[in-house]
């Protein structure tokens, strides 16, 4: 995955909408809350993305999904064996 779909804000969204979907699965409080910041900031990224590609500059590095961008592809493979 290259840091292009950081920015990319339908991606953001689907991976926003993953998360929110894991979330459900997930029984331990901490883990679920953790996995809703995930989503959070993914449609946080989205936004910021959208901001980008209409003109309204923002420093990547303000784009804090970016340290998310592989955790949900591993994190299903995770916890598919786990759900109920």
């Amino acid at each position: 995955m290259t840091s292009m779909h950081i920015t990319d804000p339908n991606h953001c969204l689907d991976l926003a909408k993953e998360a929110r979907a894991l979330a459900e699965f997930i029984d331990d409080p901490k883990a679920k809350r953790t996995m809703l910041v995930i989503a959070d900031e993914y449609e946080l990224a989205a936004k910021k993305g959208e901001q980008q590609t209409t003109g309204n500059s923002v420093p990547a590095s303000s784009v804090s999904a970016s340290r998310y961008s592989n955790v949900i592809p591993f994190l299903v493979g995770v916890l598919s064996p786990l759900v109920r």
